[in-house]
């Protein structure tokens, strides 16, 4: 089952050139988290966008939950 908010997530990981084992290790999150949410096609939840948010952020939350307007606040890629 595809999930967009995931799809946007692994978007915004590889525009960072780190793998999800790296992304899973700056939030704290082990990486079989991530995984089983992505082969579930379950929803980010709040405790995940909360650290992507605290460690990356440049990280557009709006834009992981909803898609509209840009991954990167201010539109530039990127940056942490």
């Amino acid at each position: 089952m595809k999930n967009e908010m995931n799809e946007r997530l692994r978007e915004f990981i590889r525009s960072q050139n780190i793998t999800q084992k790296e992304f899973c290790e700056s939030i704290d999150l082990p990486v079989s988290t991530l995984k089983t949410i992505f082969q579930r096609g379950a929803n980010l939840n709040v405790e995940i966008l909360q650290k992507s948010s605290d460690e990356y952020p440049s990280l557009s939350i709006d834009w992981i939950l909803t898609g509209k307007g840009e991954m990167i606040k201010g539109g530039r890629c990127g940056e942490n």
